[in-house]
């Protein structure tokens, strides 16, 4: 049998080394189990983000390849269940800690609702479907009221959105943006 002696300071570094390794593993089961649950809240929901406003510079840049892609414009009276629960984005500088072990489905939503404030031109709101992750969210194609053509949508792209609206007897609003001389901005002038 082997038996070991130890002078204090061994023996409190080696408690040391135990807690902290303790500690690591508690840590990382913790994160574990943190990436797990948000990895199958990913897997059960899609998010369907939409914005308040058609007319942000920084959206045409950012989503619709600089100015040469579309907006569509949604009237949800032909699908109310799309639109059922929107959730309105916050805002925020910091949030507090999220808690997915007490109070799963409202610490979810805050988690939804909450952006960074630099992204606030967004405006978004989201559209939370459960069974929808990882794939288009169906609507009722009558509830696009509006079609937004960028800057630089080209001539044939605007052609070929007239022909898939008539082709599905959709009857949307077409709008071209122009740049307002003198202002950073962008305005729209309905097409015929």
């Amino acid at each position: 049998m082997t038996q070991y002696i130890w002078k204090k300071n061994e023996k409190t570094i080696l408690l040391n080394n135990l807690k902290n390794t303790e500690k690591t593993i508690a840590e990382e089961t913790i994160k574990g189990l943190i990436e797990k649950t948000r990895k199958s809240l990913c897997h059960e929901f899609g998010i369907l983000s939409l914005s308040l406003i058609p007319y942000s510079i920084l959206m045409w840049s950012h989503y619709c390849n600089n100015h040469s892609g579309f907006v569509l414009e949604f009237s949800f009276q032909h699908d109310i269940n799309l639109y059922q629960f929107p959730i309105i984005c916050e805002y925020v500088k910091r949030y507090e800690p999220i808690s997915f072990f007490t109070k799963r489905e409202p610490e979810m939503k805050r988690l939804l609702k909450l952006k960074h404030e630099d992204w606030s031109y967004e405006k978004e709101v989201r559209i939370v479907k459960k069974g929808c992750a990882n794939q288009l969210i169906p609507f009722n194609k009558k509830c696009i009221s509006g079609i937004y053509f960028g800057l630089n949508t080209s001539e044939d792209n605007i052609r070929k959105v007239k022909n898939i609206c008539r082709r599905e007897k959709m009857n949307p609003t077409l709008y071209k943006a122009e740049r307002e001389y003198g202002k950073f901005s962008i305005k729209f002038k309905i097409l015929s």
